[in-house]
């Protein structure tokens, strides 16, 4: 740990980050557009002197946060103190945040909580989730939540987990109709006493009829809390006595706080009748200064302060509805509207604090309220009146609207509510935010903000964006600063790795060493520069030849270099068989494998191949080409998914072109390797290539780390031209800005850039716009002189131009279609504005379910059992498959647990629970603490009894989840109509894996 603080020391976070991304100095700090999510202004900060990175949205000044003490301005947040996070729990705040803001500001109103939000664009908001149908639109969505609240909770809660996440979300993305979340504070602490002696301010004189004397240790209980809800709706303090004034008929409300006052303090006061026109009424006063000073100082002084004691906040439910209708009673009223019969009660307040105090407490209670802000102003009458709050809430909490409740897989409840309007202006001034402790979120007065998360030092910088494991992060920022490691531990996984890209290094050394000095490489060599491949460029990307021979590879990476048979299958450069009669005798037999005759042999053979790499040149995959063009093989061999290849998350020659990408701060994408290496010839050398038929969200992120233009380059065919709209419509909801080359003189970027290089820069340098691209596709499909034609490019291109926003841009699209189609403007203005009205009435379907692997109940009841087991605990987490677990949290105490090294916490008969979780990372923590006491109190056999059951339904659990996994998989290929050697095989595979899977499953019971 010293060599890594030595290392984080010396090490130029600014230089290392500037390297990947662009920055610009803003004054200590320096800033960028986030590498890990889209926006269009910076909130990506770095900070040399703390030598850490932030990413954070913002407010502008005098956006209220909720904290334990009441809503604050967030400019007045400072470090150390408390906010109330998205969780509803009370949180330290960190650090603050300061920065100068250019850009798009958004103001949100809510139902029932209408006062206004502004926050900027870029800055995150929790949302409920799903399909686009419940997502988007808040009745839908309380249809669904009403019927699934007749299902018990245990079945109810999966449901609305499953198809309902809680997502984040830019607030510039926000629509009408979208769920917003307000968390509830849910906690109870219950206070039995108080002792008013910390609320004296002033000296204590012995003075009046009856002065107060120590010890002021009072009881919390019903009289109490009445009287201080009296006091909140109706009191004030004077420098020597408490007033309550109330209306001339509520005499017996009168009597009743004389009697309080005395049964609590035993202090007398007196009821005055007010007479003069001016003032009616009726006032009980209490001559103490020392109760004044207490009230004042609990409950806050002015109207305008009142406020709950913030020590009373979390009271058990009981209590707090005692201290809800004492301020009714005070302050309140009945109300019904004109459009229903229900009954309403109502409490205005000049009180910001206890408007908001009043929202929580009725949620608390199950009721839903309404809070609505009068602004000051000055009436007919020239009556001045501050600015109020109306709280109001239905008195049958079943009939309100707007009541549905989010409980979370933590147990943590938020009121849904949606968005009601949405405005966007541009802004330009000081902004702020909060880095909050454990969830980096917190309350923005009536919804839930979350930040982007993405923070660190060096090291989790370069984990995040190079793909980098701590070793390698330490290793290569040691190298750079000079210092030299003295031992680095690595993991198993660590070990796995670097194991892995070694010998795809290696194979990639000796494809390349094949095809530039052995002979055997000489037809291949040919092959190459005759499709034009320049000596340099075969160096550059270090592209190479499989020979044509069934183990030409295993002799050398197992023969020579001594690397297990096993190693070079989980890197997908070996193919594993166990029919003997369909291979060569010559072929490698694995170790383990000889009593079944498992035997292997080279997946890449009579191939040119290009090396894959990721965006640090390191080799996780290869693609192989053959040579001639009339092979009836498949044209390109690929390496499978591995770890370390995943073809959606990968972009060939990214390695050598990102800074090409970042100078020209555009990249340009194309369909296959030699597309991408034609491309480099003719200098455009901020070129990737995609693996797959299209752009995948995947390769955007990848992209969007060093620049947010992309000019899609594919192939000029129709399946070309499916795959650039498809491209579009990823990079659209990604917030990355396209335009398409339209190929001319060739049929890929390949062939045009070897005929013509410099037409070939020039074709990319006049990308069109995705309009362009779209109305030419029409184009070139229909014919635009007949009416049939015309008809059909209306139809396609009419909705593409009722989704354009800016008027100016859509008037333009419109008058160059009606050009090309020969009919008036007007004519296509009116058919856009048909469409456009047909497209805002259409529902919306569902599209697909979303599930998201989240912490499931009985995993936490499986470890709160393990925790049971006493000595045997460690045994027992031996026994279980980290496979069954589907909350990772737990997955890894289990797995700590079942390390030998975690015995050393049994000492003395016990387990010693403290250091094991001091021992654990700081994210495992709140795991442990909160299952450590379930099944507390159970005896041994019983717990026993429950280990059996619930290990056993926790096995059985996972086995139902194979068998619909491996039940999808067959059904997808069973359903095509003629499968390949290969797939039939695959079949045959998955077959058997259902078979075993149901037999294990059954043997379960």
């Amino acid at each position: 740990s010293d060599q890594v603080q030595e290392v984080k020391q010396k090490a130029d976070i600014v230089a290392i980050i500037g390297e990947r991304v662009k920055l610009s100095r803003a004054g200590r700090n320096f800033k960028a557009l986030c590498p890990f999510h889209s926006e269009k202004t910076p909130s990506f900060n770095v900070s040399p002197e703390l030598g850490i990175y932030k990413c954070f949205g913002c407010f502008p000044a005098d956006e209220l946060v909720k904290t334990p003490f009441g809503l604050h301005h967030i400019q007045d947040v400072v470090e150390g103190e408390y906010v109330i996070s998205g969780a509803g729990e009370i949180q330290r705040v960190l650090a603050t945040h300061k920065r100068d803001y250019r850009g798009e500001m958004v103001t949100l109103r809510l139902r029932k909580l209408s006062e206004p939000v502004r926050l900027t664009s870029d800055h995150q908001v929790y949302v409920v989730g799903g399909s686009p149908l419940y997502s988007q639109n808040y009745k839908y969505l309380s249809k669904r939540l009403h019927e699934y609240s007749k299902y018990p909770r245990e079945k109810r809660l999966p449901k609305i987990w499953k198809y309902f996440p809680i997502e984040k979300l830019q607030a510039g993305s926000l629509e009408k109709g979208m769920t917003l979340l307000y968390p509830i504070e849910s906690g109870v602490r219950d206070l039995l006493k108080i002792d008013l002696t910390d609320y004296i301010t002033k000296e204590w004189p012995a003075h009046g009829a009856r002065p107060l004397v120590p010890d002021l240790e009072i009881k919390v209980n019903g009289d109490f809390l009445r009287l201080l809800g009296y006091y909140i709706a109706e009191g004030s303090s004077h420098r020597a006595y408490v007033r309550f004034s109330l209306g001339s008929h509520e005499g017996d409300f009168a009597r009743e706080i004389v009697s309080l006052l005395d049964k609590i303090f035993c202090l007398p006061a007196s009821i005055h009748q007010r007479s003069k026109k001016s003032k009616s009424g009726i006032e009980v006063s209490c001559c103490n200064s020392i109760l004044a000073n207490v009230f004042e100082n609990l409950c806050g002084k002015g109207a305008e302060n009142k406020h709950i004691p913030f020590l009373l906040q979390q009271l058990p439910l009981n209590k707090q509805r005692i201290l809800l209708n004492a301020i009714y009673k005070g302050d309140g009223y009945k109300r019904r509207f004109s459009r229903s019969d229900r009954l309403y009660r109502v409490v205005v307040t000049t009180s910001r604090i206890l408007a908001e105090q009043l929202r929580d407490l009725l949620l608390r209670l199950s009721y839903f309220p309404s809070v609505n802000v009068e602004s000051e102003k000055i009436d007919r009458k020239s009556v001045h009146h501050k600015q109020s709050y109306t709280v109001l809430w239905c008195e049958e909490p079943e009939a309100a609207k707007f009541r549905h409740i989010y409980e979370d897989r933590e147990r943590n409840k938020y009121w849904l509510l949606p968005v009601w309007k949405v405005k966007s202006e541009d802004f330009r001034g000081e902004v702020y935010n909060l880095t909050v402790d454990e969830d980096h979120s917190y309350v923005a007065n009536t919804f839930a903000v979350a930040n982007c998360g993405e923070a660190g030092d060096v090291f989790s910088f370069l984990e995040k964006f190079e793909g980098m494991t701590f070793p390698e992060a330490l290793e290569y920022v040691a190298n750079r600063v000079g210092v030299r490691l003295e031992r680095v531990r690595l993991t198993k996984e660590d070990s796995a790795r670097r194991r892995a890209l070694a010998i795809l290094s290696l194979a990639a050394e000796f494809y390349h060493y094949l095809l530039l000095e052995h002979k055997v490489g000489e037809e291949a060599l040919l092959y190459l520069r005759q499709r034009g491949m320049w000596l340099e460029t075969i160096k550059q990307f270090q592209l190479g030849y499989a020979p044509d021979n069934w183990e030409g590879l295993i002799k050398y990476l197992v023969g020579k270099k001594k690397y297990d048979m096993g190693d070079l299958e989980a890197v997908g450069l070996v193919v594993k068989t166990s029919s003997a009669s369909s291979t060569p005798k010559s072929f490698a037999t694995g170790q383990a494998g000889r009593a079944s005759r498992t035997r292997y042999y080279d997946r890449f053979r009579g191939r040119v191949m290009f090396p894959l790499t990721n965006q640090r040149g390191q080799v996780v995959g290869f693609a192989g080409r053959v040579l001639a063009a009339e092979a009836k093989e498949a044209k390109y061999v690929n390496t499978p998914e591995t770890a370390y290849y995943h073809k959606s998350e990968l972009l060939y020659g990214l390695s050598v072109t990102k800074r090409g990408i970042a100078t020209a701060d555009q990249v340009v994408v194309v369909e296959g390797e030699l597309d991408a290496l034609s491309s480099w010839q003719a200098k455009v050398k901020n070129v990737v290539a995609i693996k797959g038929s299209a752009v995948t969200e995947g390769q955007l992120a990848l992209i969007s780390r060093y620049t947010r233009n992309v000019v899609l380059a594919l192939d000029a065919d129709r399946a070309g031209e499916e795959a650039v709209k498809r491209g579009i419509a990823t990079a659209d909801r990604m917030g990355v800005n396209v335009r398409v080359a339209i190929l001319k003189g060739g049929k890929d970027p390949d062939e045009i850039a070897q005929r013509n290089a410099a037409g070939w820069q020039t074709l990319v340098g006049k990308a069109v716009s995705v309009y362009d691209f779209y109305l030419a596709s029409a184009l070139g499909r229909f014919d635009a002189k007949s009416g049939e034609g015309k008809r059909l490019i209306s139809r396609e291109f009419s909705p593409i131009l009722a989704r354009i926003s800016n008027q100016v841009e859509q008037a333009h699209y419109m008058g160059k279609v009606a050009k090309v189609l020969g009919v008036a403007e007007e004519v296509v203005a009116r058919e856009v504005a048909r469409v456009g009205v047909e497209l805002g009435q259409k529902e919306v379907v569902e599209k697909g379910e979303k599930e998201r692997e989240e912490r499931q109940v009985m995993d936490e009841y499986v470890l709160g059992l393990l925790f049971r087991k006493g000595r045997r605990m460690f045994a027992a987490a031996r026994e279980l498959d980290e496979k069954w677990f589907l909350a990772p949290a737990v997955r890894r105490v289990v797995e700590f647990l079942s390390n030998s090294a975690s015995e050393r916490f049994w000492q003395k008969g016990k387990f010693d629970i403290g250091g094991f979780v001091e021992s654990l990372p700081a994210e495992l923590r709140e795991v442990v603490e909160r299952v450590w006491l379930l099944g507390e109190g159970e005896d041994k056999e019983t717990t026993e009894r429950e280990w059996g059951r619930t290990v056993a339904e926790l096995e059985r659990r996972f086995w139902r989840r194979r068998l619909n996994e491996l039940s999808g998989r067959i059904e997808t290929l069973e359903q095509r109509k003629k499968l390949t050697a290969a797939e039939d095989k695959k079949l045959s595979r998955l077959q058997e894996r259902f078979v075993e899977a149901s037999r294990a499953l059954t043997k379960l019971g």
